[in-house]
């Protein structure tokens, strides 16, 4: 990063539709309300502390939550949000630059995908038996955030110190819905 030529700012706020997603539902986990990882009050900070003590390590492992029912919710549309901000400004023969920039993204989508498996070729029946048919409805949610803050200081031409930071924060929560047959060991996925 160099000492910017000018000073700018800008916000940019989007709200897009997916193909795949748009005006339906998808089935979601409850824990996508809390997408940051947050442990709960009380939970040790390192299991290790706890040594081979079994009620305490009991009570840790009943302090988390262990709802795994999913939810049908509505999907609406994705979201995304951005503020940036690039300034310059000089003391003298030193010209200062900074850039900051936030970022937050939400998105959801459904995908559909038929996953199939055969045995090995049949060279007698000119054929391979299937396994399986499985019809996948993968369920995603997405949220995405990220914070940039940089500066620059330049003394002359031959001087430059920069400080560079960046925060990613990616998260993903997947649930699959499968149904078919699976001709191998003789039932029906539901």
């Amino acid at each position: 990063m160099s000492v910017l030529v000018k000073t700018l700012s800008g916000l940019d706020i989007s709200r897009l539709r997916s193909s795949n997603s748009f005006f339906g539902r998808i089935i979601s986990t409850p824990s996508l309300t809390t997408m940051y990882l947050s442990l709960p009050t009380g939970f040790p900070l390192n299991l290790r502390s706890l040594g081979t003590d079994q009620v305490k390590i009991q009570e840790a492992g009943r302090m988390l939550n262990n709802n795994w029912v999913p939810n049908k919710v509505n999907a609406g549309l994705n979201h995304s949000f951005a503020l940036f901000g690039a300034y310059r400004f000089s003391m003298g023969k030193l010209a200062i630059g900074n850039v900051t920039s936030v970022t937050y993204n939400n998105s959801k989508s459904v995908d559909d995908i038929l996953r199939r498996d055969y045995n090995a070729y049949n060279f007698d029946q000119n054929r391979s038996s299937t396994l399986f048919q499985f019809n996948d409805s993968k369920n995603s949610e997405k949220v995405r955030s990220g914070f940039l803050h940089n500066w620059a200081f330049n003394y002359g031409t031959k001087h430059k110190v920069e400080f560079i930071n960046l925060f990613n924060q990616l998260n993903q929560t997947d649930y699959t819905f499968r149904t078919g047959p699976n001709y191998d060991f003789d039932f029906f996925c539901k």
